[in-house]
């Protein structure tokens, strides 16, 4: 729960947030282009016209000091293209103005990777995968608390049932395949198996649309072989002691390229110009 000054009355709004790891409870919380660093508890000072599109959040009524550019503090809230690249950042605006709706999940955060000129800013999502999303949309600064939270394991059904309760009726569940036929497509049969593809189509009917729905593969992804790798050439330069402009290649064709005696010889005579040119020191 925060209070921010509102905008317009002398009163405090009150407001629900993401907490970000690391904010603590008395805490300035800041929202804005401009965010503001706060005072010290004891140099309290009567408050002054704030600039326009400024929301400070605070637990009484001490006034901040007044900052040309924004801060980068845990728990802030500021407009993506204000962060520089390397951020991270939870709890991001898909649009301007929605309040938030991407990387709200419990320990979950967001990595600012470019902010572009074209009025957008591409972001790491906790998935993996990148997104690209208008640079005026705000973000929070720092990592959702809670991320231990799945850490503890419920070791007993009462908690299981309780952690549920409050949430929705989705505990116990019970297996398909431990139903009737009239229940589940998965039910019945002599033993406890569904006797048919698991899978189903997009535009399935309810009732018949369970399992793993429109899957594109249902095997578990191996990891791609080395040959297939792609790894710089500057990477190699540096742990050969090689002095020779950065390209691509793969370990495949690095593989056939060691095997070959005259670039084995050419590789020697660039270890040793390289070595001529930076002596290591005894």
């Amino acid at each position: 729960m925060t209070k921010f000054r509102n905008p317009y009355k002398y009163k405090m709004d009150k407001m629900r947030l993401i907490a970000a790891e690391g904010t603590y409870t008395g805490q300035f919380i800041y929202s804005g282009k401009k965010c503001k660093r706060p005072r010290p508890r004891a140099c309290a000072a009567p408050a002054r016209p704030r600039a326009r599109g400024l929301r400070s959040a605070r637990a009484d009524g001490l006034t901040g000091r007044w900052l040309s550019a924004a801060t980068l503090v845990i728990g802030n809230i500021m407009p993506l293209e204000n962060l520089p690249e390397g951020t991270i950042v939870c709890n991001i605006e898909a649009k301007p103005g929605d309040r938030g709706k991407l990387a709200k999940c419990s320990g979950d955060y967001a990595t600012v990777l470019s902010v572009m000129d074209n009025g957008k800013t591409r972001l790491r999502m906790p998935s993996g995968s990148r997104k690209t999303v208008d640079s005026k949309c705000r973000a929070t600064i720092g990592v959702v608390a809670g991320g231990q939270r799945i850490d503890k394991p419920m070791l007993k059904a009462g908690r299981a049932y309780h952690k549920y309760r409050v949430k929705r009726n989705s505990w116990p569940r019970t297996r398909g395949v431990a139903m009737n036929p009239v229940e589940h497509p998965f039910g019945g049969g002599n033993h406890q198996h569904i006797g048919h593809a698991s899978t189903c189509a997009r535009t399935a009917v309810p009732g018949q649309k369970v399992g793993l729905i429109a899957a594109r593969r249902t095997c578990v992804s191996a990891a791609p072989p080395l040959s297939c790798a792609r790894i710089p050439f500057s990477a190699l330069c540096a742990v050969l002691r090689v002095c020779e402009p950065s390209h691509w290649l793969t370990l495949g064709s690095l593989r056939t390229a060691a095997r070959s005696r005259e670039a084995r010889r050419r590789w020697r005579i660039r270890k040793n110009e390289c070595n001529s040119k930076n002596p290591q020191s005894p």
